[in-house]
């Protein structure tokens, strides 16, 4: 069964050219659960480091890897 959300999901804060995501990053520990980050870049070795960093994070804090 697919996860389903409550209700649509609402993106509350965008980083643009977001790099390596440092600034999301550092904001998170500050965000409400009910808050939504999305960081965006167009540089294919960025964004797949970024992504390895993102899977490793979840798995360290007890979230299953997506």
């Amino acid at each position: 069964m697919p996860f389903e959300l409550a209700s649509k999901p609402t993106v509350n804060i965008v980083d643009i050219g977001c790099g390596y995501g440092g600034l999301l990053y550092n904001m998170s520990p500050i965000l409400d659960s009910e808050s939504l980050a999305l960081g965006m870049e167009i540089r294919d070795k960025v964004s797949v480091f970024v992504s390895d960093k993102i899977k490793t994070l979840r798995v360290n804090s007890g979230h299953k890897e997506v």
